[in-house]
């Protein structure tokens, strides 16, 4: 800026954006009042060789006052946003010295920054027409048009005008470099010969040197090219800039685009939102954008947790090999790995999932963790969800509720009801395996909902709760009090078996008794599965009176009825009603694995009337009479 030594009632005009620390660095601050530059900021002006002077401020009526020192107002938020006047005192501007800067300092808190204003004072202005033309002001003015040509050749690749026009975005220029890549990247701007306000840039596409043709990258938009309308090439430096080696030594500011750049470029990225540990290959730091990524893991929790409060990240991508104890609550997030070993040191896993790793120790939480694809080896866990994990070890469990789904227990795993835990609750559902109880009943109501196959041993301290089984089960149990309750579905293996034994038809040899065991065990498709299978009240039945079992042979019937042969060896019963209510597990011929009820019975004639069955008796069908 060049001001005329001794102008009077000078107002200048300061764009202020936001600093690095602000929200949207580099872009205009709205709003701001007197009294953010005056209190905690500063408002003054430097004469060329003199000292500071501190400007008083206090606020202007609008923009448009009277001017008046230290006046400052916010001249349009809506139209110039950024854009603030201040009033300077005549004493900056008066003659004596070549130069004086003006400086806004805002406060702080504002994170806003105001570039410096420098104005060049001269004795005469360069405005008017009536410039003493003495030899010195003459050679002057000719120095003056030498620097503004030099600067023009500095600023500009080119500064012509259009001699044809194609379209809006090609068209030849009237003066220009025969090299193709002279102009490469460079920025057009096209000053509206017509109205010279009128002003439109976009970067060149290609040129051909040849035609001085330009070819635009797209339309500009803002009015409509002509020919003879002025043309400025300006270079590109972004180019320039993406050129430049990325190094510490050049590109260390930080917060910085290049920085962050560089980070990239040297230290990999929080991918998936993830903070990468590894104790095996990984490093300690804290440093934002270089300690955690994928490129630069960290080999513990500590530093881990000081990335993830800083960026606000909630994830961790955990290196396979990992063993890592925690040292800190570690609430609503993810630990995300593969073979990995987790400790959990009676820390809070509050709304955290943890998958892949083999669990170990005491965790607390008020809101249920997931333990997804984990080995849980002797825990004591609080209210929580595990899914397709492996069960093994000394399982202590909450007052509420467990949720476990396709978990196994392969290796024998104990839940630990407790003996002073009130009301836990345990949903198991697709179990497998072997798992022992311990304390069942011993405080409060304690529940054990479980569905699958396998073996449930209750130790001799269940002295109470309720058991809901829903599946194929081998249970022992020791203890007492339990209520156990089954669904139509559930078959206990073991008191069937017993009851086999009772009456020596179990002998390895392939017994009767035998082949409906393992008949019952098999499992059918499900049309077959409808006709071969008990009811759950057959089955009961079976189960209550395997021990009056006995051979049955027939001599004919329908599907309806059946006439009985023998009977355990013997003709059967002349009394009638004497089979009423058994039931006849068929073993050899078409109805092979079919059940049915007696409902009746004709002594006389040995007839049975039966629940249909799929196809006539005959006498090539035996069975069991239970």
């Amino acid at each position: 800026m060049i001001v005329t030594a001794g102008k009077t009632n000078r107002s200048e005009y300061f764009y202020i954006v936001g600093n690095a620390s602000n929200a949207l660095p580099g872009e205009p601050v709205t709003g701001l009042l007197f009294s953010d530059i005056e209190t905690g900021g500063s408002a003054s002006y430097m004469r060329q060789g003199a000292a500071r002077v501190d400007l008083t401020l206090k606020t202007l009526a609008s923009a448009l006052a009277a001017h008046d020192d230290g006046g400052f107002i916010l001249v349009d938020d809506t139209n110039m946003p950024g854009v603030y006047r201040c009033d300077y005192p005549d004493a900056a501007y008066v003659t004596g010295v070549d130069e004086v800067t003006l400086q806004l300092v805002v406060a702080s808190g504002k994170n806003a920054v105001a570039s410096p204003i420098k104005v060049d004072i001269t004795d005469f202005d360069l405005r008017t027409a009536s410039v003493p033309q003495t030899a010195d002001h003459t050679a002057a003015i000719a120095v003056i048009d030498g620097l503004v040509n030099e600067l023009k050749e500095g600023l500009f690749l080119q500064v012509t005008t259009i001699a044809t026009l194609a379209s809006q975005t090609q068209f030849t220029l009237t003066d220009g470099s025969a090299d193709n890549l002279a102009y490469h990247a460079a920025i057009i701007v096209v000053v509206d010969a017509s109205a010279s306000t009128q002003k439109a840039f976009q970067a060149v596409k290609t040129y051909t040197g040849g035609s001085k043709t330009i070819i635009l990258t797209q339309d500009p938009g803002v009015f409509t090219m002509a020919v003879g309308d002025k043309v400025y090439i300006i270079p590109s430096t972004f180019f320039a800039i993406m050129d430049i080696a990325l190094m510490g030594s050049t590109h260390n500011i930080l917060n910085s685009f290049a920085r962050r750049i560089r980070d990239l470029q040297e230290f990999g990225t929080y991918e998936g939102g993830c903070i990468f540990v590894d104790t095996v290959l990984g490093s300690s730091g804290t440093t934002n954008f270089e300690s955690g990524t994928n490129l630069n893991p960290l080999d513990n929790m500590t530093d881990a947790n000081t990335i993830a409060v800083a960026l606000s990240l909630s994830r961790f991508c955990i290196g396979s090999g990992s063993d890592i104890t925690l040292v800190a609550a570690q609430n609503t997030q993810d630990f995300l790995g593969n073979n990995w070993i987790l400790r959990m040191g009676g820390q809070s896993l509050s709304s955290t999932g943890i998958e892949g790793a083999e669990v170990h120790g005491i965790c607390t939480g008020a809101l249920p963790p997931e333990f997804l694809n984990c080995h849980m080896q002797s825990i004591t866990i609080p209210t929580c969800h595990i899914v397709n994990s492996d069960i093994e070890g000394l399982i202590t469990l909450p007052a509420g509720v467990v949720d476990l789904h396709q978990c196994a227990s392969e290796n024998g795993a104990v839940l630990e009801f407790g003996v002073a835990v009130l009301n836990t609750t345990i949903h198991w559902t697709d179990f497998s395996g072997e798992v022992a109880i311990n304390n069942l009943g011993q405080a409060g109501t304690d529940i054990l909902n479980i569905r699958g196959h396998g073996k449930i041993v209750f130790n001799a301290s269940c002295i109470g709760g309720t058991v809901n089984l829903d599946g194929q089960f081998t249970i022992t149990n020791n203890g007492s009090g339990i209520t156990f309750n089954r669904d139509e579905n559930t078959v206990n293996i073991l008191a069937i078996q017993v009851e086999a034994n009772k009456i020596g038809l179990v002998d390895g040899g392939g017994g009767v008794a035998g082949s409906v065991i393992e008949e019952i065990q098999k499992r059918p498709d499900t049309a077959a599965f409808e006709v071969r299978t008990p009811t759950a009240a057959q089955l009961k039945y079976i189960t209550d009176h395997a021990e009056t079992a006995k051979p049955v042979t027939f001599t004919g019937g329908t599907t309806t009825t059946a006439v009985l042969g023998n009977v355990d060896g013997s003709a059967a019963s002349a009394v009638n009603d004497f089979y009423n209510g058994r039931i006849l597990i068929f073993n050899a011929g078409t109805l092979d694995e079919q059940a049915t009820d007696i409902t009746d019975y004709v002594g006389s004639t040995k007839t049975a009337t039966i629940t249909a069955v799929t196809t006539a008796v005959t006498s090539s069908h035996t069975a069991i009479l239970v």
